[in-house]
C-alpha cells in the first residue's frame, strides 16, 4: 500500500463527509415522509368513519365531522 499524501487524505475525508451528510439527510427525510402531520391521527377506517375503531380519538376534519353527526363529539 502506498503512503497517502495530504491531498489524497483531504479528498478521502471530503468524500466521507459528503456521503455521510447525504446518508443522514436521506434518513431524516425518509423518517419525516411517513409520519402523520402534527395533531392529526392516521386514518385507519379507509374512509368509513362510522365503522372506524379510532373514531373516538380522531382529530382529522372528516372524523370530527362524523363524530358530530353520530353524536360522539367531546365538546358537547
Amino acid at each position: 500500500m502506498k503512503p497517502m499524501n495530504r491531498r489524497e487524505a483531504l479528498q478521502v475525508l471530503g468524500r466521507g463527509m459528503v456521503f455521510s451528510t447525504l446518508g443522514l439527510l436521506t434518513a431524516v427525510l425518509a423518517s419525516r415522509a411517513g409520519a402523520p402531520a402534527p395533531r392529526e391521527s392516521p386514518c385507519e377506517g379507509g374512509g368509513q368513519c362510522g365503522h372506524c375503531p379510532s373514531l373516538d380519538n380522531c382529530t382529522l376534519p372528516r372524523g370530527l365531522s362524523a363524530q358530530r353527526v353520530l353524536g360522539k363529539d367531546r365538546q358537547g
